[in-house]
């Protein structure tokens, strides 16, 4: 009993979840796609929201030299307190898919085997329930056994 229900998680691990998982979590990066920087200037008694002026930065095409404007980019929202000004960079994130043409790939894959892949899934299913339907049978029989020799070994 045990060994057929671990053949059916084997098979269901090798044949149907990888190709699954490929589809629905497809390998992606975490990448910063704009960077956004908002300038606010204090004049005299001027209220920080008053003045402020808003740029968007481009990462692909914007090239940094210091390592204080790459530390600034990385952390995300940082301010840079100045005298007259404050700057923050707000960092918008995305996820492009590490390998478009693979994971089309794999969409073709499973749209092919799919009917393979639901027969397969069926018949694991359907061999666990029948050896779990055997064992309650087995175990049912057992009890009725004991109860009739007196509760002596």
């Amino acid at each position: 009993m045990n060994s057929e229900l671990q053949q059916c998680q084997e098979v269901i691990t090798s044949v149907v979840s990888g190709r699954l998982s490929n589809v629905l979590c497809p390998a992606v990066d975490v990448l910063v796609g704009r960077v956004e920087v908002v300038k606010e200037g204090n004049n005299g008694g001027e209220e920080n929201g008053s003045s402020s002026k808003k740029r968007k930065l481009d990462t692909s095409s914007a090239t940094t030299t210091s390592n204080n404007a790459t530390t600034d980019r990385l952390l995300g929202n940082t301010a840079t307190i100045n005298s007259t000004t404050n700057e923050q960079r707000i960092n918008h994130y995305t996820r492009p898919l590490v390998d478009p043409s693979y994971v089309h790939l794999c969409h073709q894959i499973v749209a092919r085997n799919g009917e393979m892949l639901r027969y397969t899934l069926a018949t694991c299913i359907h061999t666990a329930q029948r050896v779990i339907g055997d064992y309650l049978k087995a175990m049912k029989k057992d009890v009725g056994h004991e109860a009739n020799k007196g509760g002596y070994y």
